[in-house]
């Protein structure tokens, strides 16, 4: 329904201004696809980009 009261529950995380982090979504940015990202692993298929744990370790190594 698109009337009456929706209630929405959230967290707040809190980090020290120096943290550093990063940020990335799963579908079409690790997996090739979206779609065959989520139905390949049932399968036993890796459906994710080559090279992606290099990606994400260069990046921690990086600072």
């Amino acid at each position: 329904s698109l009337q009456g009261t929706t209630y929405a529950e959230s967290n707040i995380f809190l980090f020290d201004h120096m943290t550093k982090f990063v940020i990335s979504d799963i579908d079409g940015t690790i997996t090739k696809s979206d779609v065959f990202g989520h139905i390949f692993p049932l399968f036993g298929k890796d459906w994710s980009h080559d090279g992606i744990a290099e990606f994400f370790q260069a990046i921690q190594e990086n600072g």
